[in-house]
């Protein structure tokens, strides 16, 4: 764990590999664990097929990230968030960086379950 959810759009397919290998050394950097705990799934939106601003097929582009994870202190997933959208806004083309959210999913260990329960 951490599980991570990027939400981004079709036309920056090609930099899916960068952001994600961009977010994997930034958890294994701020939350101190290692790559082989983190998975990203990477979900890819057509323009056609996005709603914002009661807009079909938008033309403000918006970026939506979810960690879901162990509960790390406010400090940490400030810094975590931090380096995550500066890498990104030199990454994707993105107008406003405020159009990038970051939402953090704080997990108890016992909100937790992996293979089978006994």
């Amino acid at each position: 764990m951490p599980f991570v959810e990027t939400i981004l759009f079709k036309e920056d397919l090609k930099k899916f590999k960068q952001i994600s290998d961009s977010i994997t050394s930034n958890l294994c950097k701020i939350f101190k664990t290692k790559k082989n705990l983190i998975t990203i799934y990477n979900t890819a939106v057509d323009k056609k097929n996005f709603y914002h601003n009661s807009i079909l097929g938008s033309k403000e582009k918006r970026i939506f990230i979810k960690i879901y994870g162990l509960k790390r202190n406010k400090y940490l997933k400030r810094k975590l968030a931090s380096l995550i959208l500066d890498n990104i806004q030199k990454l994707v083309n993105v107008k406003k960086p405020e159009n990038i959210a970051i939402y953090f999913f704080d997990k108890e260990i016992d909100d937790i379950y992996h293979g089978k329960i006994k």
